[in-house]
């Protein structure tokens, strides 16, 4: 799941399973708030299991199992676009953003791989994954 996100895209399977260690579990009741418009965003959501829905001013989105929400910049920060909720009973992989500093700070190679992809993005940037 983590090499689908475009942030991680270059990054070889050894750096893919460190930045995989650093996944938490949380469990989402239906209806449960997960994230909420304007707060910090500090992590990325991966959906294990279930479904979301985000609502942003433009409207709705629905987003599954294999996708993920939640803009966040390694080397900034930012505020979340979108409120999500989630539509049933739903498993998240989460990563927190200081998590990934760290991670980013102990190799340094890791560290331009990341940032060079997330800069990329940045022009694109949106708080949904890849079905926006």
């Amino acid at each position: 799941m983590v090499a689908e996100v475009p942030m991680f895209e270059d990054l070889s399977a050894i750096e893919i399973k460190e930045v995989s260690h650093l996944l938490k579990s949380q469990s989402a009741i239906e209806g449960e708030e997960i994230v909420r418009r304007g707060e910090r965003a500090d992590a990325l959501y991966l959906i294990a299991a279930g479904s979301v829905v985000a609502i942003t001013p433009e409207g709705q989105t629905r987003l599954e199992e294999g996708q993920y929400f939640g803009e966040m910049m390694p080397h900034g920060d930012g505020e979340r676009t979108a409120s999500v909720y989630a539509n049933e009973a739903s498993q998240l992989l989460v990563l927190r953003l200081e998590d990934l500093r760290d991670l980013m700070r102990r190799t340094p190679e890791l560290a331009t791989k990341i940032a060079k992809r997330a800069f990329e993005g940045s022009a694109a940037a949106a708080d949904l994954g890849p079905d926006e």
